[in-house]
């Protein structure tokens, strides 16, 4: 089962706060944020999200293309 995750109109109190859209199936969770940067964990390996998975993992563009989905 996947999930949308959402995040928007957050306050803005510093750049690092950006609306942002993603999914989780409960292993991975994938973000695309308004800026256009990805991140992807594996929430198994690394519940804490301290590594970004995104640049360059093959599977990027079906975790793009699924949340696409979701938001249609």
């Amino acid at each position: 089962v996947e999930v949308l995750l959402e995040m928007t109109e957050s306050p803005m109190w510093t750049p690092a706060y950006l609306n942002w859209r993603g999914l989780t199936d409960g292993r991975w969770k994938y973000a695309f944020y308004e800026n256009r940067h990805e991140e992807l964990f594996d929430l198994v390996a690394d519940p804490f999200e301290q590594c970004n998975l995104a640049p360059g993992h093959r599977e990027l563009p079906r975790f793009r293309q699924r949340l696409l989905a979701m938001l249609h």
